[in-house]
């Protein structure tokens, strides 16, 4: 049978397991590095989602806009909560004197930090789906990262990205 040998001073030959300080130590220092250089990458991409996000239920309240407009026959319009687009929109149905409400008004409250500017009236469909503002656009906007929402006079949405 053939000897094992030892380092003198080191132990009795046993196998021992585990980690030594050296490893557990170099461990943290890499893992440390790696979520120093992850850290803003992921602060980047949630940002650039929280603008698409936003970008995408106005762009959806818009079409929804239009689309009720003409389905109804009813003029609708989006309008900023509180004259102020980065708190919120909301759809509202113009029913004529009379008729019965078949909808039911829609009110967004954004939360977030995303930055909105945008017409300074409201937008106004008319029962033919078209604009009776012309063509509009908003901008949304979050530490330099942005989005545009361009609507044409007869309604079509355009999101397109940028930069603040």
């Amino acid at each position: 049978m053939a000897k094992r040998l030892t380092a003198v001073g080191w132990g009795s030959g046993r196998n021992e397991a585990g980690f030594g300080l050296v490893e557990v130590i170099a461990v943290v220092l890499i893992t440390a590095v790696v979520a120093a250089v992850a850290v803003p990458s992921f602060r980047s991409i949630r940002i650039s989602s929280d603008v698409r996000s936003v970008s995408s239920d106005l762009a959806t309240a818009i079409t929804l806009a239009r689309t009720q407009a003409v389905t109804l026959r009813v003029d609708v319009k989006l309008s900023p909560l509180d004259n102020d687009w980065s708190k919120g929109w909301q759809v509202i149905y113009d029913w004529p004197a009379g008729a019965p409400a078949v909808e039911s008004d829609v009110t967004v409250a954004k939360s977030g930090s995303v930055t909105i500017t945008g017409p300074d009236s409201d937008v106004l469909f008319r029962s033919s789906g078209i604009i009776n503002n012309g063509a509009i656009s908003f901008e949304l906007c979050r530490a330099e990262q942005g989005r545009e929402i361009q609507v044409t006079p007869l309604g079509r949405v355009n999101v397109e990205g940028g930069a603040c």
